[in-house]
């Protein structure tokens, strides 16, 4: 009875040892999880080297924003980390870190507005659907007698890119409007609608994060009336919201 009294006591020992260990360990785990390391680089890119790192727990003071790269001082040194790596447990407050992490993040829509070689104003919206953006555009030109407009619905799609630039096209179905004395859309300038085929292609030039330049040449083809084509160059602002 003794030796099994002993083997009792030897055995809840341990188990009590185990349940102390475990416990340590669920309670320490998050603690060591979140502990990273930050590899600040010397310019806001990376292409520029690592000067330095410090663990992702360390006190960090924002200095400067240069596009999505922070530069970051942990009171002796500083570098420039890519924003979306910034850590909760840096200097900076929740309402800033909403928004380097959210409203600096390019949003699903964007809307455009420009003008082209016909001296017509031209808008636009698009959104995200699967590899294309489903686009809408209007275009209007008021310059004396010659007042026609149009609406197009189609989808746009990068074709390739180089470097910073990239290439665009859009293809698209909509309606041309003739009014009366304009022969844009009716060599006898009458008052009238024809449906169009349009296809167009962007050079696109990144300004800043949700801002884009974009030179554009376009083709209508009007499918009613006197069937009539126009092309029309246009310098076209984008912004995503």
């Amino acid at each position: 009875m003794l030796v099994l009294g002993n083997l009792w006591c030897l055995l809840t020992r341990w188990v009590k040892q185990m349940l102390y260990i475990t416990t340590f360990c669920l309670i320490c785990a998050p603690s060591w999880a979140q502990q990273e390391q930050l590899y600040l680089r010397k310019g806001p890119g990376s292409a520029f080297p690592v000067i330095f790192e410090v663990s992702s727990t360390e006190q960090l003071q924002p200095l400067r924003l240069q596009g999505d790269w922070l530069l970051l001082s942990n009171g002796r040194r500083q570098g420039w980390l890519p924003v979306a790596q910034v850590p909760e447990s840096s200097g900076l407050s929740r309402a800033q870190r909403w928004y380097l992490k959210d409203a600096l993040r390019p949003g699903s829509w964007q809307v455009q507005g420009g003008w082209n070689s016909e001296t017509a104003l031209q808008l636009g919206v698009s959104y995200p659907l699967d590899e294309y953006r489903l686009a809408a555009r209007f275009t209007r030109a008021n310059a004396g007698e010659q007042v026609w407009q149009s609406a197009e619905l189609g989808l746009e799609q990068v074709f390739s890119r180089y470097a910073d630039w990239s290439l665009q096209g859009f293809a698209g179905l909509g309606v041309g409007i003739n009014e009366q004395g304009s022969r844009h859309w009716d060599e006898q300038g009458r008052e009238t609608s024809t449906a169009l085929f349009t296809v167009s292609g962007d050079v696109v030039w990144p300004l800043e994060k949700r801002l884009d330049f974009r030179l554009r040449l376009q083709a209508s083809q009007a499918l009613g009336a006197d069937q009539s084509a126009h092309t029309a160059v246009a310098l076209i602002w984008n912004l995503s919201l």
